[in-house]
């Protein structure tokens, strides 16, 4: 018999409506005994709360999940942006991850404790290339380039002292705001890219 605790899911057995237990109450019995019930909100409304003793509901278990995913790094998006005048451009953004060393200090009386953490960043390089529009575009030369760029000359770096994962839409969206900035200084880029 599973315990069961505030925001579980749980089934009634009577008419095997799913709902969601949202408090517990003490009913006092003659006896000096006690009786628990949980409240569990069923759906909308108030008319869908409504108490149930232990044996009135059964906790449902999270199903098993038998596939592990496992992200694989460095993981690398491409964003194609055609402009206004007709180039195309090509941006990259790959996310990878660093562990740095951070040494810390402790001094105890006159002895001097050092000690070294890992510490677990996340980091999104973006590159670019720039398609002419006379050249016939390519997006795999034109993603290698960017890719290339990313490692060598990065157009930004955004970086993450957390464990989560830069999402995929999250990504999308920076690429798209940078390949704005590059139409809207395209000059500016196609000079740097001669020297």
């Amino acid at each position: 018999m599973c315990k069961i605790k505030i925001g579980d899911r749980v089934l009634v057995k009577e008419n095997g409506v799913v709902g969601t237990v949202v408090g517990r109450e003490v009913v006092a019995l003659e006896d000096k005994k006690v009786r628990v019930e949980y409240v569990v909100k069923t759906g909308v409304g108030f008319e869908n709360y409504k108490s149930f003793t232990r044996k009135e509901i059964e906790k449902i278990s999270k199903a098993p999940t038998d596939v592990i995913e496992k992200t694989v790094y460095p993981r690398i998006y491409n964003y194609e942006h055609k402009c206004a005048d007709g180039r195309i451009l090509v941006l990259t953004g790959v996310v990878d991850t660093y562990y740095d060393d951070i040494t810390s200090f402790e001094t105890y009386g006159s002895s001097r404790l050092v000690e070294v953490n890992k510490v677990k960043r996340k980091v999104l390089f973006i590159g670019y290339s720039i398609c002419h529009p006379d050249d016939s575009n390519n997006k795999e030369i034109g993603a290698s380039i960017a890719l290339r760029r990313a490692y060598d000359k990065p157009l930004a770096i955004f970086e993450s002292p957390f464990t989560g994962e830069f999402r995929e839409d999250f990504v999308t969206v920076i690429l798209k705001s940078k390949a704005l900035f590059v139409e809207e200084n395209i000059d500016r880029f196609i000079e740097r890219d001669k020297k």
